[in-house]
């Protein structure tokens, strides 16, 4: 099957469980998303503690949930914005600068869901493709439409039995 013919079977919809002529190549369960976030000056990143204000977790999959992811982003985007502000005050630059940089908000939303579903969808029948198309390599490559440890068992006995391939 080529992969035109493959991707003929895609369905954005339909990703968490790729089924091709009675064979699943591809089987998910749920993606989650975690985030682990370091102020200046701070302790390292401990990524065994799963809780407080460093921390976020969201579902992409089987449901999707990134308040929390959003707003560790979010929360980020304002340190950096707080950083700057700091690095123009203290270099003296022209109060235009100044106002527009403090003027400036942070996007409302820092991931978009279904951009990361699409391509999530994408991921998984580019995934599935994959593992069909080494299965079937694999099979090409062995006469008789043997499995690849079945031939290189009978190229064993057969060499051992004075045999040619």
């Amino acid at each position: 099957m080529t992969r035109e013919e493959w991707l003929h079977n895609h369905s954005v919809d339909d990703f968490h469980r790729v089924v091709v002529d009675g064979h699943t190549w591809f089987s998910l369960s749920s993606v989650e998303i975690h985030v682990w976030t370091c102020q200046a000056g701070g302790s390292p990143i401990e990524l065994d503690r799963l809780d407080g204000d460093e921390y976020a977790v969201g579902m992409l999959y089987p449901t999707v949930n990134l308040d929390d992811i959003n707003r560790i982003f979010l929360r980020g985007f304002e340190l950096i914005k707080e950083d700057v502000l700091w690095k123009l005050v203290t270099t003296n630059v022209d109060q235009s600068l100044l106002d527009r940089m403090e003027a400036w908000l942070p996007p409302p939303c820092a991931l978009d869901s279904t951009l990361l579903t699409n391509a999530l969808a994408l991921g998984a029948w580019a995934t599935a493709y994959k593992r069909y198309f080494s299965w079937r390599s694999k099979l090409k490559s062995t006469p008789y439409n043997t499995t690849p440890r079945e031939y290189s068992l009978r190229c064993k006995t057969a060499k051992r039995l004075g045999h040619r391939d």
